[in-house]
């Protein structure tokens, strides 16, 4: 936090940061650096001199092209100054390619990037690294958030030459009363940000509904939850059609601290289909105690298997020994599950390993970070489940099936485990996504297209059940 209390014992430097990425790294090494200029001052000699001076250097940190403040850290150490590293601009890497650049700072145009070692174009150039304490930044917990620079851009934000602040320089002093100023604002905005998002927390919690189901939390309860929440559907919507783990339990992939997560199909009521009170589609758990489940009426899961819904083909390809509860009607469906396997659920299976909350948001959290290092906690978690996705691409593509349950010794279940304690390096993981992306892109012309086969022989199944339930 800024205290205007000690602004005339502290001194305040700009740094301009080439990318979020570059911030990122700072971020999560504690670690910056400034370079050697052409011709003096330097940076290091700057900050040196402002440590020696001060009880404390802050600096604040501005992204380039992002229009705005990202936070600011306190200079924890001396300078270390590393003679001669060869430095050189580095090129963004293909799609779903990792790239072992690692980025220290910025000097504004004269030179971008710094690798370990060597670069191609390299120069001669001398690197002042030294710690940093961060004191407020954004890109936890807001990402690419920033305090704007609208907001700094009245005649109070000027420099001492008459420059507007939003202007100034990389490693360029600001006087106190203005640098404590920015500090003041950028916390205020840290502070306006966590409120909001309070706010909007407490909102989705009040607007949630009733909760259909709550359940034992001790895992060692989970059959007594299938019980409770088979009689409540049973008892309230309608007769059960199939009942089956989700998650980690459903493919085999489980700890023995996994929860037991629920995914039920029923038949609504004659009665509720036509009266004033047609049944709900589909139910979800919404409350931190209650274990997840998903519930589908029969009709919203006919839709979502002619969209191509991959977690809900998977059940149809399910052996009788990982289903809780089966019927006729669900026999007969999974007797023709051939025609499910179309472009359809690849394609849905392919945007969800490669788009947002896929293979893109795998490459923000590992960009800056070496391709030898090890997978982090969520690192791992989110590459684990983009790879079983596109186990499941490749199954379709090479057999025209879908292996749900991996059996204990089967290769993709051991890489799958593997990758979820954490073992593969970055570059490795990254090098199994793109193996099996490129098997999918190869062969997927011979995946058949959506027929209107499927969907005759769905809705026949549909009518067929209500027409069998009628009452």
């Amino acid at each position: 936090m800024a205290d205007s209390s000690s602004k005339s014992q502290t001194s305040y430097f700009i740094a301009k940061c080439d990318s979020i990425a570059s911030l990122r790294k700072c971020i999560t090494t504690s670690r910056w650096a400034c370079r050697c200029r052409k011709t003096p001052p330097h940076p290091s000699d700057l900050l040196t001199r402002a440590r020696s001076n001060s009880d404390c250097v802050i600096i604040i940190f501005s992204v380039n092209n992002c229009h705005g403040w990202h936070g600011f850290a306190e200079m924890a150490s001396d300078i270390e100054i590393h003679k001669s590293v060869n430095c050189s601009s580095v090129g963004t890497k293909t799609k779903c390619e990792y790239s072992t650049t690692t980025e220290y700072s910025s000097e504004n145009t004269e030179h971008k990037h710094a690798t370990d070692q060597t670069c191609t174009d390299s120069y001669q150039s001398d690197w002042n690294f030294f710690d940093v304490k961060w004191k407020t930044h954004f890109l936890n917990d807001f990402g690419e958030r920033c305090l704007s620079f609208q907001a700094t851009d009245q005649e109070q934000y000027r420099l001492m030459d008459g420059t507007p602040l939003n202007k100034a320089r990389n490693w360029q002093e600001v006087p106190c009363d203005l640098g404590n100023n920015l500090c003041i604002l950028i916390d205020e905005f840290y502070k306006e940000l966590k409120t909001k998002q309070q706010q909007k927390i407490e909102m989705a919690a009040k607007n949630l509904p009733v909760p259909f189901f709550h359940s034992s939390d001790e895992v060692d309860l989970m059959n007594e939850n299938w019980m409770k929440i088979s009689e409540k559907v049973t008892k309230e919507l309608g007769s059960i059609v199939m009942a089956c783990p989700f998650g980690s339990r459903r493919y085999n992939l489980h700890t023995p601290t996994s929860d037991m997560d629920m995914f039920l199909v029923y038949q609504a009521r004659t009665h509720d289909i036509l009266g004033f009170n047609p049944p709900k589609q589909t139910l979800k758990s919404n409350e931190p105690e209650s274990c997840d489940f998903t519930i589908h009426e029969i009709f919203r899961f006919g839709e979502l298997l002619m969209s191509g819904d991959h977690r809900c083909v998977e059940t149809l390809f399910l052996a009788d020994s990982s289903l809780v509860h089966t019927s006729l009607p669900f026999k007969h469906l999974q007797q023709n599950k051939h025609l499910f396997i179309n472009r359809n659920c690849l394609d849905k299976y392919l945007r969800d390993a490669c788009g947002s909350k896929g293979t893109k948001l795998l490459h923000r959290w590992t960009d800056g970070h070496e391709a030898t290092e090890v997978l982090s906690q969520r690192m791992a978690k989110l590459a684990y489940i983009i790879i079983r996705l596109l186990q499941n691409a490749v199954d379709i593509v090479r057999e025209g099936s879908i292996m749900v349950y991996r059996p204990k010794e089967s290769a993709e279940r051991k890489a799958l485990m593997n990758i979820r304690q954490g073992k593969p390096t970055i570059g490795e993981t990254w090098d199994e996504i793109n193996r099996l992306l490129s098997y999918v892109e190869d062969n997927k012309a011979s995946v058949p297209e959506y027929t209107d086969n499927m969907a005759k022989f769905l809705e026949d199944w549909l009518i067929q059940l209500r027409r069998e339930h009628f009452s």
